[in-house]
């Protein structure tokens, strides 16, 4: 029995759409929280000491580029 060393990449057609970043205007940022506005019900909040943040996709919110809710 091999043991894998690294991660089998998975073929293109086996990856699903995604957009995970999310318009600029929906998005605040306030030293080292930012929060970016979702939906008109959903806010998303990050702190991070070094203000690095994560855009990578979730499982919950894969296309975070939505129209911009008045706020």
């Amino acid at each position: 029995m091999s043991i894998l060393r690294e991660p089998l990449a998975l073929p293109d057609h086996f990856k699903p759409d995604q957009n995970p970043r999310a318009v600029d205007d929906a998005v605040i940022q306030a030293g080292n929280a930012r929060f970016t506005l979702l939906t008109d019900r959903l806010i998303r909040l990050e702190f991070h000491p070094d203000s690095c943040f994560e855009d990578r996709a979730s499982q919950a919110f894969w296309f975070r580029e939505q129209p911009v809710p008045a706020f």
